[in-house]
């Protein structure tokens, strides 16, 4: 037993020191140990968080290989959940969002220059406002020493079936598939034996349609109006939203869903509202993300 529960790493027979080979400056008395902080951002269409991590990461000892992998990792901070501010039906508010991720690097205690690593992502219908690029490269560069990635449906997908724990979970069962509905869009994973075979997405997610306590509509997506259309519903920024056509809307949605996820023959507006070019938009394995 150990009183620092992080003191010791235990990998098969040998007990190998982690915290003894690795200096307080992050970089490894011993050559095959490395210990990172790192920080996510992910701005979505329908919240954004933020979380910093200590990774503790080993050089490959088979395979011939140089490459590092995670062997620890412990969550250091977690914001609060943000709904994605808009100041208009095109446009993320840049300065409630750079906000928002000051107060948590200073409520996380973790000064810029600490970070080693870290990630900006930008998802579902988040991705398709005019200043997303713009707020990404500006997070990452205030944030230190970034990868900065503005994530596409299939990488979604697949960050999802990874993150949710349903590819080791498909090694025990052989096979499942793994749905993540956002603000935005829904993402689709089939895993098998580990491994993600088959991504897709479709605009379909909570926020296509937001409204204020007044039943006010505040922001409609292009997505939002294709299905309310479809269902006989006219939606407009300023308009008030029925209680009648909330119902008829998240009916309407849930009814896609389940005809995407059932693979049923696509109607034209399942085709329009496909954000990957077909329901199979991915094939194979991805050795690390």
């Amino acid at each position: 037993m150990h009183d620092d529960p992080f003191e010791h790493g235990h990998f098969g027979e040998d007990e190998d020191p982690i915290f003894g080979d690795i200096a307080d400056d992050g970089f490894p008395v011993n050559p095959d140990w490395l210990r990172l902080t790192s920080v996510g951002i992910d701005i979505g269409s329908s919240t954004s968080h933020l979380m910093f991590s200590k990774l503790i990461m080993r050089r490959r000892s088979t395979e011939m290989s140089s490459a590092f992998e995670v062997v620890h990792r412990e969550v250091l901070y977690r914001s609060p959940i943000l709904l994605t501010p808009f100041t208009d039906e095109t446009t993320i508010d840049v300065d409630s969002l750079g906000k928002f991720v000051k107060e948590s690097y200073a409520e996380s205690g973790i000064a810029q220059e600490d970070v080693d690593t870290g990630a900006v992502i930008c998802t579902g219908e988040a991705v398709r406002k005019v200043n997303s690029e713009a707020i990404v490269r500006m997070l990452a560069a205030q944030g230190g020493r970034f990868v900065c990635a503005t994530a596409g449906p299939n990488l979604e997908a697949i960050l999802g079936a990874h993150g949710s724990g349903a590819v080791v979970r498909s090694m025990e069962i052989g096979a499942g598939m793994n749905v993540d509905m956002g603000g935005g869009t829904t993402k689709v994973a089939i895993v098998e034996k580990g491994e993600v075979t088959e991504t897709f997405a479709i605009s379909i997610g909570a926020r296509l349609v937001a409204w204020d306590k007044d039943d006010k509509i505040e922001r409609v997506e292009g997505a939002g109006k294709k299905i309310a259309s479809s269902v006989g519903i006219d939606l407009k920024v300023g308009n008030v939203i029925t209680q009648e056509q909330k119902e008829t809307l998240a009916e309407t949605f849930a009814d896609l869903v389940m005809k995407v996820l059932k693979r049923e023959e696509y109607t034209p507006l399942m085709k329009e509202l496909l954000v990957t070019p077909n329901p199979l938009a991915f094939k194979g394995t991805i050795d690390e993300i």
